[in-house]
């Protein structure tokens, strides 16, 4: 199975050093002003203890211009820009040709992932949200009622 999974530079040192020693870049302007600069590298090490098993690294950040909202009542709000970061490790091949491919999965990944939260929630589910971290304790996967 081919996998995409997200990954934080505090979670993933290894593989963030390796992309800040020799990672590609690239930078696109998106038309409605949006700034994405990848970073990836193929084959790093996923972590110092595992130096044999290698993954696929892509960064990502997106830059929003500072905007002004209008509001109802001819009021209007002004927005400061936001620099958002994503992260993600895979086994994916990846290329200049296909890493918005892969960030867009990525993110629907997520927001499946926070759907299926939200869904369980709202019917009734006591769950806030299920991370499974930690040595004392694991988290169920499949809350049961």
């Amino acid at each position: 199975m081919n996998f995409i999974i997200g990954a934080k530079e505090k979670g993933h040192k290894t593989v963030y050093a390796q992309l800040a020693e020799g990672g590609r870049r690239w930078v696109v302007d998106k038309e409605d002003g949006r700034t994405l600069t990848f970073c990836w590298r193929n084959g790093v090490r996923l972590n110092a203890k595992n130096p044999d098993i290698r993954v696929n690294a892509l960064d990502l950040r997106e830059r929003l211009p500072a905007r002004t909202i209008r509001k109802g009542g001819g009021r209007t709000r002004l927005e400061p820009e936001i620099i958002r970061r994503f992260g993600w490790i895979t086994d994916h091949e990846i290329t200049r040709d296909n890493l918005e491919g892969l960030m867009e999965a990525g993110r629907s990944r997520w927001v499946i992932e926070n759907t299926i939260f939200l869904t369980q929630k709202r019917q009734g589910y006591n769950l806030t949200h299920s991370y499974g971290h930690g040595r004392k304790r694991l988290t169920c996967v499949l809350p049961v009622r």
